[in-house]
C-alpha cells in the first residue's frame, strides 16, 4: 500500500493534490476474466474539498469504471449502503492492440464526488476483455482537488465557456496536469495537444520577457 500525502502539484492549474490510500488492486479470482478494482480512501471530505480529477498511468487497462461509496441513511439500515457509478472511460480504442495499452490519463470526474454529501472511499474498476495481457493495472495513481468551492467553482466556470483556467491563458486543468508528461505516452485529442502547446509557448515567451526586463532593469 502507497499513502499519497496532501501537497502542491506543480503546474497543475490551481489544483492540489489530494491525501489518498490506494489499496493493492482485488481480484476477485486467481485468474482473469474476474471482477478487478482498486479500492481509494482519501482525506478530501474531511477537509470540505471535492476530488475532481483522477491522474494516472495505464497498464493494458482497456476501460476503467469510477464508484463512490455513499452511505445510507441511519434509519434505513447498513443495507441502503451502496456504490454509485460516477464516470466510465475507455482507455484503449481496440483491447487487443498495445499501441494505447501504456498511456497517461487525466479523467475529469465533474461535481459526481460532491453529490449527496462528500465521499471518502472510492473505487476505480478495471475492464479487459482481451486475454491477450497477462497483467492489468494503473500505475502512479492520484487525485486533484481545488482547496475551496469558490475556486472549484471559476474553475468549472471557466472550463464551461473554454476559457482560461488559473494554469495559464487557455489551459484547461486537464492539459496542466498532463503538463510535462511524455507526448507519445498521453491519450488526448488533436485540439487538447494544441492547447498544450500553445501554453508551453505563452509559458516560455513569459519567461522571456521577464528575463529581459531583468537585464535591462540591472544596468548602471
Amino acid at each position: 500500500m502507497e499513502k499519497r500525502r496532501r501537497g502542491k502539484a506543480a503546474g497543475a492549474g490551481g489544483l492540489s493534490v489530494v491525501g489518498a490510500l490506494v489499496e493493492p488492486l482485488v481480484l476477485s479470482r486467481s485468474e482473469r476474466p474476474c471482477l478487478m478494482y482498486y479500492e481509494v480512501q482519501t482525506d478530501a471530505a474531511g477537509q470540505g474539498r471535492s476530488i475532481q480529477y483522477l491522474r494516472f498511468r495505464n497498464y493494458y487497462c482497456a476501460e476503467i469504471v469510477v464508484k463512490r461509496f455513499v452511505a445510507g441513511r441511519a434509519a434505513e439500515g447498513e443495507g441502503s449502503n451502496e456504490w454509485r457509478t460516477v464516470c466510465s472511460k475507455q482507455l484503449m480504442s481496440d483491447p487487443n492492440d498495445e499501441a494505447e495499452a501504456q498511456n497517461w490519463h487525466v479523467v475529469d470526474l465533474g461535481d459526481a464526488m460532491a453529490r449527496d454529501g462528500h465521499s471518502d472511499l472510492m473505487r476505480i474498476y478495471l475492464v479487459q476483455p482481451s486475454m491477450l495481457w497477462k497483467r492489468v493495472e494503473l500505475h502512479s495513481i492520484q487525485l486533484f482537488a481545488t482547496d475551496n468551492p469558490m475556486a472549484s467553482s471559476r474553475l468549472r466556470n471557466n472550463k464551461a465557456r473554454g476559457g482560461a483556467s488559473p494554469g495559464g491563458l487557455g489551459t484547461s486543468p486537464r492539459n496542466a496536469l498532463l503538463d510535462g508528461m511524455p507526448r507519445d505516452e498521453i491519450n488526448e485529442s488533436p485540439a487538447d495537444a494544441l492547447m498544450r502547446s500553445m501554453s508551453a509557448f505563452q509559458t516560455h515567451l513569459g519567461a522571456s520577457v521577464a528575463l529581459s526586463g531583468d537585464d535591462g532593469g540591472g544596468g548602471a
